[in-house]
C-alpha cells in the first residue's frame, strides 16, 4: 500500500525535508494499511478533480483534429519528399562543383528538410496528444482506486 497517495488527497498532510510525509492530526508517519479513518479530502484535490475530468474530455475531443492534422503535415512531408526525389536527384548526383549546381543541391536539401520536418511535427503532435491522454487516465484511475477503497465514486465531488 502507498500511503503517500492517500495523503496527497487529504488536507491533513505535512511534508518535510527532516521527516517526509507525516500526519497532520498525529505528527507521525502514516501506519495505515488500506485507508485512513482520520482522511479529510482536501479543498485542493476537489478543486483538482473536476478540472482534471474536463481535461481528459478536452483531450478526447481533439482526437479528430489531431489525427487531421497528423494525415495532412505527414502527407505534404511525404509529397514533398517525393517529388524532389523524383524531379530533383538526377542532376543533384551530376555535382559540377560550380555555383549553380552547388544551389541547386542546397534547394534540394532544404526541400527534404521540409519534408522531414513536416513528418516530424505530424508525428510529435499525436505522440504528445496520446502521452497526455494516458498521463491524464492513469492519474484518474489511480485517485478512482483510492477513492474506491473509501466507497467512494470520483462523481461524489
Amino acid at each position: 500500500m502507498i500511503q503517500s497517495k492517500h495523503c496527497k488527497l487529504c488536507k491533513h498532510e505535512k511534508r518535510n525535508l527532516n521527516d517526509g510525509l507525516t500526519c497532520g492530526l498525529s505528527n507521525k508517519k502514516p501506519t495505515f494499511e488500506k485507508t485512513c479513518s482520520d482522511i479529510k479530502f482536501s479543498n485542493a484535490f476537489k478543486k483538482h478533480l473536476p478540472e482534471l475530468l474536463n481535461q481528459i474530455e478536452l483531450e478526447k475531443n481533439k482526437v479528430t483534429s489531431v489525427y487531421l492534422s497528423f494525415t495532412l503535415f505527414g502527407v505534404f512531408g511525404l509529397i514533398i519528399i517525393i517529388l524532389t526525389s523524383l524531379s530533383r536527384f538526377e542532376r543533384t548526383l551530376e555535382f559540377d562543383f560550380s555555383y549553380s549546381s552547388f544551389n541547386y543541391l542546397c534547394g534540394t536539401l532544404l526541400l527534404y528538410i521540409v519534408g522531414i520536418t513536416l513528418i516530424s511535427k505530424a508525428y510529435m503532435d499525436i505522440k504528445t496528444h496520446k502521452n497526455l491522454l494516458r498521463n491524464l487516465v492513469t492519474e484518474k484511475k489511480e485517485i478512482d482506486r483510492i477513492l474506491n477503497n473509501y466507497n467512494l465514486n470520483i462523481n461524489v465531488f
